[in-house]
């Protein structure tokens, strides 16, 4: 195993500063994920990471051993120790399976035996043993994939990369190969580091996420952490809060945060998470779909309820289990979903009532 040590490290294309003064230190044995939308620097310092990008300032260390500084120290990739698992695969067409994941050994000039006897391990340990003399070309895209991650793990790297692995399969071989990088994991002996756009990927594989955006880390938490209290309102959007309500802190402790949202009734009272803010400061609430319950009410007037905040439905939609609806509150449109069947139509007025601590306050 190995683990990683990243200080300071900077990379430009042009004027565009890609990753920002990045800080990171990742655990021997850890999996980690690097977790954003597309153009937040995640791939760049991955690919840094492997030698495959020069950094414009910064050190990484692998175990220990500086592999890039910014006194002209530069470990080339192939003397890393590491391993790579690309988007793309990546693989020889022309070559057998076998013949792919024999191919980092052999540039090694590892004895022919032990090439044989590693190759089919890894390749056992991948449930793909009696393909070995396939071409990759006859093989699916989960197969394919199952193939590049072999050939990654075949010279028993103490640290390995995974850039996106899984954005090109579809949704049930997305979850099974989830599956099978949990319990390689859990069975080998690597520090492992994945970069997805995928928050159900990073919840489920990770040990810590680390969410990224304009080149700087928002925040770095376990996925309970990240899920539950999203340090401000960038982290809260990307990982699943589908309301964010702006508004302005009327009192605050460390319990308890009293947000006035602009255009509600009465101020509303949330947890907050992050940096607390204090009264007179701008916070947003955040809040998910399927926190949220309503009633229907009588009443036209824009006034609270003793049982909630007065919406009015604009769409319902059914999803099967669930029911989706979009509804305005004061000038804002919310999101709601309930179990199925939908129980309330477009032009409905309703009381709507999160669930006991839903509501959190974000910077």
């Amino acid at each position: 195993m190995a683990a990683v040590t990243i200080r300071g490290l900077t990379k430009r294309y042009g004027d565009a500063c890609v990753v920002d003064g990045l800080d990171l230190d990742i655990s021997d044995g850890e999996f980690l994920t690097l977790l954003g939308p597309s153009g937040c620097g995640k791939t760049t310092t991955l690919r840094c990471i492997a030698g495959l990008e020069k950094p414009d300032a910064g050190e990484i260390l692998i175990n220990g051993k500086v592999v890039v500084d910014s006194l002209g120290t530069f470990v080339p990739p192939e003397k890393r120790g590491l391993g790579m698992v690309f988007q793309s695969y990546a693989l020889w067409p022309h070559m057998t399976v076998k013949g792919n994941v024999a191919y980092p050994l052999k540039m090694r000039h590892t004895p022919r035996p032990e090439i044989a006897s590693r190759v089919r391990e890894s390749l056992e340990t991948v449930g793909l043993g009696q393909l070995a003399d396939r071409s990759v070309g006859a093989l699916s895209g989960g197969q394919q994939q199952r193939v590049a991650l072999a050939r990654a793990l075949v010279a028993q790297p103490g640290l390995v990369l995974f850039d996106e692995p899984l954005s090109n399969l579809d949704a049930r071989l997305r979850a099974s190969m989830r599956e099978q990088l949990q319990l390689l994991h859990e069975r080998l002996p690597a520090t492992s580091v994945y970069v997805t756009h995928d928050q159900i990927e990073a919840l489920t594989l990770s040990d810590r996420i680390v969410v990224m955006h304009d080149g700087r880390i928002q925040q770095v938490g376990t996925p309970t952490q990240i899920y539950a209290d999203p340090a401000n309102a960038f982290v809260a959007d990307f990982v699943g809060f589908e309301n964010l309500l702006p508004g302005v802190v009327v009192k605050a402790d460390l319990d308890q945060v009293v947000v006035q949202v602009d255009g509600f009734p009465e101020p509303v009272s949330a947890r907050p998470t992050g940096q607390p803010p204090t009264a007179g400061e701008k916070a947003t609430v955040v809040v998910r779909a399927n926190a949220f319950s309503f009633t229907p009410t009588p009443s036209v007037e824009n006034t609270a309820t003793p049982s909630g905040v007065p919406a009015e439905v604009l769409t319902a939609a059914y999803l099967g289990d669930q029911a989706e609806y979009t509804m305005r509150v004061g000038p804002h449109t919310v999101r709601v979903r309930t179990p199925a069947p939908a129980t309330a139509r477009p032009g409905d007025r309703v009381s709507l009532v999160p669930q006991p601590g839903a509501l959190l306050a974000v910077a």
